[in-house]
């Protein structure tokens, strides 16, 4: 596509990894994302936003241990996050979305 494109000639900015993985979670390519959320996170492993969103995606692609990983990374940091407790409370006990 032509923002794939536009990361490649412009680097591994995270905001561009980040938009890019929403993308292709919006379009229903959950591991597309995740690999994408997971490139952004060796690049930049405290962005909690992204590991929530890569949490969420191995929440909806039914991996729950995953899920659980990536929320407890967050909240061994910040331990109060109400977005990482919410997501841990969805993985630990799942219902149909």
């Amino acid at each position: 596509s032509a923002y794939e494109k536009a990361v490649e000639l412009d680097g591994d900015k995270p905001e561009h990894l980040s938009a890019l993985a929403a993308i292709e979670a919006h379009l229903g390519d959950l591991t597309g994302a995740s690999r994408l959320y997971e490139e952004l996170l060796d690049h930049s492993p405290g962005d909690e936003a992204a590991r929530l969103a890569l949490a969420d995606l191995h929440r909806r692609s039914g991996d729950l241990e995953g899920c659980r990983r990536e929320s407890q990374r967050v909240l061994h940091t910040t331990p109060d996050d109400p977005r990482a407790r919410e997501l841990l409370s969805r993985c630990n006990n799942p219902v149909r979305d």
